[in-house]
């Protein structure tokens, strides 16, 4: 190959990793955009990480202590579910 030759070929081989680097660009930005609800919503988790730990320790411990209580836990915590859905939606208003 001749000096020229090889120098067109490097020059087009520049732009074509230009054009996929920013392709790249454009489809990282499209994954953190998708990506976001999930994001907020591991941080809400962590953020009660403590206090749901120490529930379900209380929790766990409770039931292994007394297995047919089971169904009355189940039963408490849909209740304690719904009342916490209302109030929330309650209080947007």
């Amino acid at each position: 190959m001749k000096s020229a030759e090889m120098a067109a070929r490097r020059q087009r081989l520049e732009q074509r990793v230009i054009q996929q680097r920013l392709e790249m660009l454009e489809a990282t930005r499209e994954w953190y955009s998708a990506m976001a609800p999930v994001d907020r919503g591991w941080q809400k988790l962590s953020y009660y990480r403590g206090p749901l730990l120490l529930g379900s320790g209380m929790a766990i411990t409770a039931v292994s202590r007394r297995p047919r209580r089971i169904g009355r836990w189940l039963k408490r915590g849909i209740v304690i579910y719904t009342l916490a859905r209302r109030a929330r939606t309650l209080m947007r208003r």
